[in-house]
């Protein structure tokens, strides 16, 4: 699990990245200001949990040979993380899939509105159109 705060105009987003069985998923969550230390923590402490439990699309793993790796690559490599900005493109592309998945849904909604909404005023039309005739 990994979570990177990182600032893309306007506004300061965290990501967090992580793991379950066999996918990846990723997690977006906006903060808006720069968070302080206090805010960050807080948002590991009770909204963190509520993401988790949320259902989501993941990118499915693609199984990788784990090696031993020397504590200096590891040093390395993680100095080279902190300097890198952003979220990955494998991130990216799980967001986008979610976003997607989301996408679909809401149109499969919002269809299903406007069909509920035209049968009523199509009935309101058919209701009025007999009281103008009830009388002859």
């Amino acid at each position: 699990m990994k979570f990177t705060v990182y600032y893309e105009k306007p506004y300061w987003i965290g990501v967090l990245e992580y793991y379950d069985e066999q996918r990846f998923t990723v997690k977006k969550h906006i903060f808006g200001a720069e968070p302080k230390d206090k805010e960050v923590w807080d948002f590991t402490l009770y909204t963190l949990p509520e993401l988790l439990n949320e259902s989501a699309v993941g990118m499915p793993l693609q199984p990788t040979l784990q090696k031993r790796v020397s504590p200096k690559r590891l040093s390395r490599l993680a100095a080279k993380e902190s300097r890198g900005k952003g979220i990955q493109t494998y991130a990216q592309e799980a967001l986008n899939v979610a976003l997607n998945q989301r996408k679909k849904e809401r149109q499969v909604v919002s269809r299903e509105q406007k069909a509920a909404h035209a049968a009523y005023k199509r009935q309101l039309k058919i209701a009025k159109k007999k009281e103008k005739h009830r009388g002859r």
